[in-house]
């Protein structure tokens, strides 16, 4: 078969909101792993505004996978986008070992330490919007974020993939969703 000929069914392979969010959560990790390796191999442009975007996959999956956990033991999710938010959530709700999760962030996004609680309160809303806009809606330019560093990122990147793929097995099992064949875990 050409690769013109290569054809996707429209369709989602969990059973229910919350699981599709799972699946999400790691086609956003493979494409950020996909794009990173590109990165590597110099088949993708290798500036900053590539990073940004190989970042805000990686966030757009930790934020899928917390609000699809959330959601298949609850029954309903915070409506933010906002992991500082979601991720206590995600701990009061599953406190075992079996399903702990170790976020792949700036522990700033998590906890307020070193920080004043305004510019704590503003690196936090402004979270959802670093990686996909070049500047707060104050203006202040997001450019002056880390170096990336295309070896190290793709470790963490490996790792995160490797962390929702496992969680989400493990708590398909637990919750006893049928997955259609073909899915990810």
């Amino acid at each position: 078969m050409d690769k013109e000929d290569i054809l996707i069914e429209a369709r989602l392979p969990g059973d229910d909101n919350w699981s599709n969010m799972l699946f999400l959560a790691s086609a956003y990790a493979e494409a950020a792993e996909v794009l990173c390796s590109a990165l590597q191999e110099d088949d993708y442009a290798q500036q900053y505004t590539s990073t940004m975007v190989i970042r805000q996959l990686c966030r757009h999956a930790i934020e899928l996978f917390l609000k699809g956990a959330i959601g298949m033991k609850s029954g309903h999710v915070l409506a933010t986008h906002r992991l500082d938010r979601l991720y206590p959530e995600y701990t009061r709700l599953y406190p075992n070992d079996v399903f702990h999760f170790t976020m792949p962030i700036p522990k700033e996004l998590l906890s307020s330490e070193d920080f004043f609680a305004d510019e704590l309160e503003s690196y936090q809303r402004d979270d959802a919007e670093k990686y996909r806009y070049p500047a707060s809606r104050q203006g202040q330019s997001f450019a002056s974020m880390s170096a990336f560093d295309v070896g190290e990122e793709m470790k963490v990147i490996e790792n995160l993939r490797s962390a929702i793929n496992h969680l989400g097995f493990q708590l398909a099992e637990r919750f006893q969703k049928i997955y259609r064949p073909g899915g990810l875990f």
